[in-house]
């Protein structure tokens, strides 16, 4: 493209002549689409489809085409399993319970002590009932485990909120 040798002078400072009105417009109207992130997705959903019809050579379902435009929306997580999320959470709670920037909930601080003192009433009173004492031990025990579980798994989803993620995989 050539430039013009063209002296802008004579103009006053608050009316641009044509030419540059229209550049100025355009130029606008890029950085306006730069900013909209919705555009240039919605631009790579669409190269990512037509590379696929390319590859393949058959022409792709409509479900084909749903799911490579949800592609670029949302990330979905694969599911883990059991024992190991358990044991993320576990790494969590120490995590939280040892960081000394984190302040943990009253709550956080007084069942847990008050899960214990129920833990050793119930072992000390149950035995002195015959036949079912052990029994109704088992199911206390299984409550409060359940119960300091639930706490302390909400106490560090908050920590996790607070500082982040970012060490779960190592």
């Amino acid at each position: 493209m050539e430039r013009s040798a063209v002296s802008y002078e004579h103009y006053p400072t608050d009316q641009l002549p044509p030419e540059i009105e229209e550049r100025l417009h355009r130029i606008e109207e890029a950085v306006a689409a730069l900013q909209d992130t919705g555009i240039v997705e919605a631009r790579v959903v669409e190269r990512v489809i037509e590379r696929l019809k390319s590859n393949s050579g058959a022409p792709l379902s409509a479900a084909q085409e749903a799911s490579a435009a949800r592609v670029g929306q949302e990330t979905a997580e694969a599911p883990r399993w059991f024992l190991l999320e358990l044991w993320y959470e576990l790494r969590a709670m120490v995590r939280m319970i040892a960081d000394h920037r984190f302040k943990l909930s009253l709550t956080a601080k007084i069942v847990p002590i008050l899960i214990l003192v129920v833990y050793l009433l119930t072992a000390f009173l149950s035995s002195s009932i015959p036949l079912v004492g052990w029994a109704f031990e088992r199911v206390v025990d299984i409550v409060l485990v359940v119960m300091l579980y639930v706490i302390l798994s909400r106490e560090a989803r908050r920590y996790r909120e607070t500082y982040g993620d970012n060490w779960r995989r190592s």
